[in-house]
């Protein structure tokens, strides 16, 4: 770091957490409102972390006439990586992290409640009174706008919101201390290259000679990437407003079998630019596995092959691929946790004895510390869903499935740097089909069909902005950085900014007039599959079937492409890409990722290392140019609706 870096970290943090909390408060109302009521791009919903970087661009460019008036006014470099990372794991909350899909569920599950879908029979004698606010005409009001000059009744919603806040800090507590525990194995260790970190990276780094200008912000090469994205998405900007300009299209689809969804050919800058800093197999991996997953549905489709029972909310493609790809994520996280085994047996051994710790560079919390959190806040999540009405072995089940999805995906973000992806089959759905539906019961279904509140839309979380922040600290060689309590904070805050976000626009302005997934239909999705549960109860131990026949080819798959992986330097295919190829998210972003792998492979083979690293600027700009260019015309449209906004709120 710059000897003014060093002298801004000696001020200590707490200009650095004040911005922070600015900044999460921005990310988790100024954002979901956009999209939420204005259906603009949803800047949080993936692990790319859109409202960070673009937040992050805006602070790095103020930074500079800052330090030109007073050196000593612009943020250092121990500063701008604190600010980031409360900004990263802020981003993790407000859309598919939780709030605005668990909010919705909690008046949805009475508002959609009518005669025909028998929810008040079968749900409703079920809801504790203080897991929902269970008031009609709150309930009323919050999804077809309150009357004029009435109060939004907030002391409903208490109880309920501070029940399940708690839970909530619990889980994200266990992914903080997941993240700190694997980060020696992952970063140091194994050497993963946490892809998604790089454009921050040379955003934040200081030009020891010139410490007003960041070197990447003068690359000319960069200014050309970034170009390229911010007019062509920006015509199309001006197209929403001005039909005559003539949009570019980037996108086309092709059918190739009956009755279902084709190929996509898009063209994703952010992907496109992002895959340049993968490895070549990983790269190749991502999107392999897309096509072969689309052509193993396309055969079962032509043989007429399903599994004949209920394909739950967010069981991608189909019953058979989706409980593949999930034993897949069950071997990657057991072969990444056997591998880390001594690191994890030392850490634990350390948690029972008295001797001191000092902790590492970037480390978030000491290995003592990490593992008494861990243990206590999965102890308190396992107990309070077990109070909800989830019987003991259903909540360990859903617990542990649910992080074995976390750290799956962690772990591909930070191998692999997928900015957009989820799991194929939600924790719920797995433990439902897996335990059956008599050893879960009424109560415990009711419990699972809520979960897919916090573990269903999987396609950020805590853990993966925790591990990316981590690696960013540790790059900079801050050592002892408050990381953990500026990542604790910004989570507080960003749990009562965006419950309040979600609830005031909606008694603003209806939940049936803003964004049909979130205040609709994901919740009459969920609950109705938990009511078909019911009627058509699942066998016990359903899993010995079908389902857990495809489980274990994904897991032995996987195993095997593992072991050929590690056991011959010739193997070509990485596994990384089996347990996600077959998402929804995937369906966007293949095409990307396959036009960066050829982009790449091309440049290595006929320009060799030295043009790569010349390159390298180019390829951030784009994804800076696509993140910039939605920012900007998030702001035109803001602004254009900034009367309305100011007169309802």
């Amino acid at each position: 770091m710059s000897e003014l870096a060093e002298k801004n970290r000696e001020r200590g943090p707490g200009r650095a957490l004040c911005i922070g909390v600015l900044m999460a408060v921005v990310i988790n109302t100024v954002f979901p409102y956009g999209l939420l009521v204005m259906g603009t791009l949803d800047w949080t919903g993936d692990f790319i972390a859109l409202s960070a970087i673009f937040l992050l661009f805006v602070l790095v460019i103020i930074n500079i006439p800052l330090k030109w008036i007073k050196r000593e006014w612009g943020l250092s470099v121990y500063e701008l990586v604190l600010i980031y990372a409360m900004m990263a794991v802020a981003s993790a909350i407000p859309s598919t992290g939780v709030t605005a899909q668990l909010v919705p569920f909690l008046a949805g599950i009475f508002y959609y409640a009518t005669p025909e879908n028998n929810w008040i029979e079968i749900l409703h004698p079920h809801i504790q009174p203080w897991l929902a606010p269970q008031d009609p005409t709150a309930v009323k009001y919050f999804y077809e706008g309150l009357p004029k000059d009435m109060a939004i009744p907030w002391g409903v919603w208490l109880i309920p919101l501070l029940s399940w806040a708690s839970f909530l800090i619990a889980l994200y507590l266990m992914m903080i201390a997941l993240s700190s525990l694997l980060h020696e194995q992952w970063a140091r260790n194994e050497r993963l290259v946490f892809p998604l970190m790089q454009l921050p990276l040379d955003m934040i780094r200081e030009d020891e000679k010139s410490s007003r200008v960041n070197p990447f912000l003068k690359d000319p090469l960069m200014w050309l990437g970034f170009m390229i994205p911010f007019v062509l998405l920006g015509i199309n900007g001006l197209h929403k407003y001005f039909p005559f300009v003539p949009a570019v299209e980037l996108s086309t689809q092709v059918t190739l079998f009956h009755d279902m969804r084709g190929i996509l050919f898009s063209l994703w800058f952010i992907v496109l630019g992002l895959t340049y800093f993968l490895s070549l197999e990983v790269s190749f991996s991502l999107w392999f596995f897309y096509l072969l997953n689309f052509f193993q549905l396309g055969f079962f489709n032509i043989l007429g092959f399903s599994i004949p029972e209920i394909r739950l909310m967010h069981t991608e493609g189909s019953i058979a691929t989706a409980q593949q790809a999930m034993g897949a994520m069950i071997a990657l996280v057991a072969v990444s946790l056997w591998t880390a085994r001594g690191h994890l047996k030392e850490a634990f051994a350390s948690a029972f004895k008295k001797t001191a710790q000092q902790d590492a560079a970037g480390q978030l919390l000491s290995s003592r510390k990490s593992v008494w959190l861990l243990l206590t806040a999965s102890s308190y999540a396992v107990l309070w869903l077990n109070h909800a009405g989830l019987p003991l072995g259903a909540s360990l089940l859903l617990l542990f499935i649910a992080f074995v999805v976390f750290v799956g995906l962690t772990r591909i973000v930070a191998e692999g740097g997928m900015g957009y992806g989820r799991a194929q089959m939600t924790p719920a759905a797995f433990t439902i089909n897996a335990l059956g539906t008599a050893p879960i019961g009424p109560q415990g279904l009711l419990v699972l069909g809520f979960s897919n509140g916090w573990a269903g839309d999987i396609r950020t979380t805590v853990m993966a902005a925790a591990a990316n922040s981590t690696r960013l600290a540790e790059v900079f060689k801050i050592r002892r950085a408050p990381l953990f309590w500026a990542m604790v904070l910004a989570l507080s805050v960003s749990l009562v900014a965006s419950a309040w976000t979600v609830i005031s626009i909606a008694y603003t302005y209806g939940g049936v007039n803003l964004h049909y997934w979130f205040y609709g239909y994901m919740s009459r999705w969920s609950f109705n599959d938990i009511v078909a549960n019911q009627l058509n109860p699942v066998e016990s131990w359903n899993f010995w079937g079908p389902r857990g026949f495809f489980t274990g080819i994904g897991a032995g798959l996987m195993l095997v492409l593992m072991y050929l992986r590690h056991r011959f330097l010739w193997w070509p295919i990485h596994p990384i890409g089996l347990p996600v190829g077959g998402t929804y998210v995937m369906f966007f972003a293949w095409s990307s990722m396959a036009l960066g792998w050829l982009v790449k492979w091309t440049v290595l083979k006929y320009g060799g290392a030295k043009l790569f690293v010349r390159l390298r600027p180019f390829f951030l700009g784009m994804v800076l140019g696509q993140v910039s260019s939605a920012g900007v015309w998030m702001v035109v449209d803001l602004v254009l609706r900034l009367d309305e906004v100011v007169t309802r709120w």
